[in-house]
């Protein structure tokens, strides 16, 4: 691996580390540290074999991919998502498994607990707006 790659890697890690992925908004089953350490592993992506099972942590830590649901948190790990794809230039397996995380979730629907509807609207629309560039909409 290049030294540049392994610098990249670190920061990517190091933005994800320095993140308070708390979420009181969240039903009881988001755990932080395991949509934090998901979000690590997807930066360490290596080969193609990997990418399937990350991208299914990613999106089970941020929400219920069966479901199709995301939880409030995913509007800040989104911002990490983009990060890292626009980072990938040198991972193409990484960079394509997350435009296709990006473009999953774009279809996903807000899962919350507590607070206004007019929240939980506003988030929605946010991460529309961050998520419609990844999307297939984007092509239609």
């Amino acid at each position: 691996m290049k030294k540049e790659n392994r610098l990249n890697e670190k920061i990517l890690i190091d933005k994800i580390l320095e993140q308070d992925w708390k979420d009181e908004y969240s039903p009881s089953s988001y755990n932080p540290s395991k949509l934090k350490n998901s979000l690590i592993s997807l930066v360490n992506i290596c080969k193609s074999d990997d990418a399937d099972e990350m991208g299914f942590q990613v999106l089970n830590a941020l929400g219920n991919n069966h479901c199709g649901t995301y939880y409030p948190i995913a509007l800040l790990a989104i911002d990490i998502l983009i990060t890292i794809e626009e980072s990938s230039v040198d991972n193409k397996e990484r960079r394509n498994y997350t435009r296709a995380l990006l473009n999953d979730l774009f279809y996903f629907e807000l899962e919350m607990i507590g607070g206004s509807e007019e929240s939980a609207n506003k988030i929605a629309r946010k991460v529309k707006q961050k998520l419609f560039k990844y999307s297939d909409e984007k092509y239609i």
